[in-house]
């Protein structure tokens, strides 16, 4: 993985624009997470993207790995950080 690459993938770990894909009030397993580039117009990113959102039970127990999925627009600064990014 190049470096805009692993500044992207850095960037969603840790945004909380995902949340609004999970849908039972779980996380994000980041071990899940996947995604792709599909359209690069100068400096912002349509992406896709897939992870398992985690829900428990009462007792705290993991009760299921849902799959969710969604689109992402993203705004890069000239270094390729991630400056903005929105839930589509």
């Amino acid at each position: 993985m190049n470096k805009a690459m692993d500044k992207i993938e850095a960037y969603l770990r840790r945004c909380r624009e995902l949340n609004a894909f999970c849908r039972e009030n779980g996380w994000i397993d980041n071990d899940t997470l996947r995604w792709e580039v599909i359209e690069r117009s100068g400096e912002c990113l349509e992406i896709s993207v897939t992870f398992d959102e985690v829900t428990t039970q009462g007792g705290g127990c993991v009760a299921r790995h849902i799959e969710r999925f969604g689109r992402m627009r993203l705004r890069l600064d000239s270094a390729g950080e991630v400056i903005a990014g929105q839930s589509r």
